[in-house]
This record gives C-alpha cells, structure tokens and sequence, in this order.
C-alpha cells in the first residue's frame, strides 16, 4: 500500500464530515447550494476514482436479502422498540408514509457515510474497531448540537460502521436505522430533540 494512502483516507473522512456540518449550518445560506454541490461532485469524484460498482457501495439487492436475515432478531426488536414507543401512532398512514420517506432519507446518510467516511477510516487505521469508534466520532458531530442525536449517532455511527463491515448493504442498515430514529424519536422529550433537526435549525426550532 502507498505510505501516503492512510493519510489520504483519513483526510477525505474528516474534510467531507467537516463540508457536511458547515452545510448544516449555513444551509438557510444563499450560497449554501453551491457547498452542497461541491460536496455532491466530491463523492462522484471520489466513487470515479475508486471505481465503485453498486455491489461495492453496498446496494446489491442480494447483500440486502442477507443482511434482513442475519439482523432479523435485531430488526424484530427495533420493530417492537418502535410500536412500543409510537403506540397508536405507529399504524397511521401518516407515519408509514414519513417512515418510508425516511428509509430513503438514510439510505443516503448510510450510502455516503459508510463509503466516504468509514471505509476509509477502516482501510487506514491499525484495527476495525478503532475505526468504527473514530467513524462514529464524525458521524456524531454532524449531528450537533442535539443533545438526543449526537450520543445516539456516535453509538449508532459505531455499530452501523461494524455491521456493514461484516454484511455491507445500505439498505439494511437503512431499514435499521429507520426503525430505531423512528422508536428514539417517539422515546426522548420533544423539547430535548425538537423534531431531530441538526444545526443552526435545532436553535431555530427553540433549542437556545
């Protein structure tokens, strides 16, 4: 391997975890569009370079089958966590809708997160476990300053870097994701997350 590789790696995991959090804050920004689009060429540029195939970036349908059946107990309990914690609420056609505009919401979050920050991350550090804890680190501060999401995701970056090493499907995790964002969502005070918004939105939604 290139002595310089692991560097590499690691830079591109922290620059674009960095481009994300500024475009979370400075996103109500009238140039906000255009640091979303250098972000957006970045990870093509970066996918072009590492000749990426949907297999590789976790999308085969295949990978997803696999994925349901070994993180079936695991997918059932977060199931059960959510009608738990949603109760009625959980069998409106309204909740299944946002639900499954969520789905897709983190299938991107795990597509880009898992491809562009902990893959790297894992490729350059001296063990997996270091990190996934290093990759959930990122994923948690992009999540600031709220104070239900930022431990959560740190928690949830770390698993989910760990699991995608061992099955790598976007949308399994993304199913998974959906279902605990969606259980941790009815759990926590309202007032604590208000309405999951990260950023300068989280202070716009009342949290100063």
């Amino acid at each position: 391997m290139d002595g310089a590789a692991p560097v590499r790696d690691k830079l591109q995991a922290v620059v674009f975890t960095a481009g994300v959090a500024v475009y979370l804050w400075v996103r109500d920004r009238a140039w906000s569009p255009v640091l979303a689009g250098i972000l957006l060429l970045a990870v093509i540029a970066v996918f072009r370079v590492r000749r990426e195939t949907p297999a590789s970036l976790g999308l085969a349908p295949r990978t997803f089958a696999e994925a349901c059946r070994r993180w079936r107990w695991g997918l059932i309990g977060a199931a059960a966590a959510l009608v738990w914690a949603a109760g009625a609420r959980s069998l409106s056609v309204a909740s299944w809708w946002s639900g499954f505009l969520y789905f897709w919401w983190a299938a991107v979050q795990q597509l880009l997160y898992q491809n562009v920050v902990a893959k790297p991350l894992c490729r350059a550090a001296a063990s997996d476990r270091s990190a996934c804890l290093a990759a959930g680190v990122l994923f948690a501060l992009v999540h600031l300053p709220n104070p239900v999401l930022a431990p959560a995701t740190l928690l949830w970056g770390a698993i989910s870097c760990r699991l995608f090493r061992r099955v790598p499907s976007v949308f399994g995790l993304a199913l998974l994701q959906t279902l605990l964002s969606s259980a941790l969502y009815w759990l926590a005070p309202a007032a604590w997350h208000h309405g999951f918004r990260v950023g300068a939105g989280y202070f716009a939604a009342g949290g100063a």
